[in-house]
């Protein structure tokens, strides 16, 4: 196995999405449309993630279903490293728990991307999508991490031009907020576009002058 293979492998093991896949399919055989339905994902992310896994050698790909690739040895290495060097993190996933959020814009904001806790990383962005003409979030979200009803969800920037992120501030209300999938954070705070402040700041000193 030369060492460009096992950097691929490395590669596509490095995401909690690609994780929770491998761990269903090690369970079964399985095709494309119960992976979407059993992982509640859509189907273009559903075979984005299988896409990759089956490029690293860690999948075999049938007319039918899906199975778990000779590589799959490697990828429980991976897995132990993970848990050993991450603590919380096991195996595919399993103590993290969702969590919901709506926001009125997420521009810039990409899958996969970190979800901190007062600047300490806790978990990421596990699913975008619109419902009803808004942006809905899910985030995962570590298991020994509890957080307030009244925590505020915010999208911020690393730096000034780098990758945005979700930032969350805890409350101080005694409730927290629920581990069983159905948690949502409903204080949040949108990214600063920042094409519209410069618009502003252009046609607003215009009608000044």
């Amino acid at each position: 196995m030369s060492i460009e293979t096992n950097v691929r492998a490395l590669k596509a093991l490095g995401d909690i999405m690609r994780l929770r896949i491998l761990g269903l399919l090690l369970e079964r055989e399985c095709c494309v449309c119960e992976v979407v339905q059993v992982l509640d994902i859509s189907q273009t992310r559903a075979s984005r993630n299988l896409a990759r896994l089956y490029k690293a050698g860690l999948l075999k790909m049938r007319k039918i279903d899906l199975s778990v690739g000779v590589f799959i040895l490697l990828g429980f290495v991976v897995l132990v490293y993970m848990s050993i060097n991450f603590g919380d993190l096991t195996i595919f996933g399993r103590e993290y728990y969702v969590v919901s959020t709506r926001f009125s814009n997420v521009s810039g904001l990409q899958e996969n991307t970190e979800v901190k806790l007062l600047g300490i990383p806790v978990g990421q962005v596990d699913d975008i999508r619109l419902e009803n003409y808004n942006p809905v979030v899910k985030l995962l979200v570590r298991g020994d991490i509890d957080l307030p009803e009244d925590t505020i969800a915010s999208i911020r920037t690393q730096g000034l031009l780098g990758e945005q992120y979700v930032y969350l501030s805890p409350g101080g209300l005694p409730m927290d907020i629920p581990k069983d999938g159905s948690g949502v954070i409903r204080e949040t705070e949108s990214p600063i576009i920042l094409e519209e402040v410069i618009g502003q700041l252009i046609f607003g000193g215009a009608e000044d002058n």
